[in-house]
C-alpha cells in the first residue's frame, strides 16, 4: 500500500487545515496516511492516519528560530526516510518550503499553494 504524508502546521481553525482534514479522511481509504505536523498543541479537526509530531520548543531570537528551522528539516528528512513515504503533499507557505527542501530521491514532493489576490480599481492596474 503507497504511504502518504500531509504536512501541515497544525490542524487548528482554518480552511487550510479543514481541507487536510477532509484529505486524509478520504486517502486512508486506499493509502497510507501519516499526518506530519509542526504543532499539536490545538487539534480543532479530526484527522485519520499516523500522526508525526515535529513540535520544537518555540525560540524567539534570530539564531533559536534560524537552529529551528535546520531541525525541522532534520526531522521531517527523518520522518520520510523512517516510515517510507511515498509522496508528502504540502500546504501552506511554510510547510511548502520544508517540504522541498527536505525533499529525497525515494519520496515524491507535492506542494499545494493557494492564493487569492485582490486587486484595487484604484491602482494602475
Amino acid at each position: 500500500m503507497k504511504k502518504v504524508g500531509l504536512m501541515i502546521n497544525s490542524i487548528s481553525k482554518g480552511g487550510a487545515e479543514r481541507v487536510v482534514s477532509i484529505l486524509s479522511e478520504s486517502l486512508a481509504l486506499d493509502y497510507e496516511v501519516f499526518m506530519i505536523l509542526m504543532d499539536t498543541s490545538d487539534m480543532a479537526y479530526t484527522v485519520k492516519g499516523t500522526l508525526i509530531d515535529l513540535s520544537i520548543p518555540h525560540r524567539d531570537s534570530l539564531i533559536g528560530k534560524t537552529v529551528n528551522i535546520f531541525k525541522h528539516l532534520r526531522l521531517i528528512k527523518a520522518a520520510k526516510k523512517a516510515h517510507q513515504l511515498d509522496i508528502v503533499i504540502s500546504f501552506l507557505d511554510i510547510p511548502n518550503l520544508f517540504n522541498i527542501f527536505s525533499s529525497t530521491r525515494d519520496c515524491a514532493t507535492v506542494i499545494s499553494i493557494r492564493n487569492y489576490q485582490v486587486t484595487s480599481s484604484k491602482g494602475s492596474f
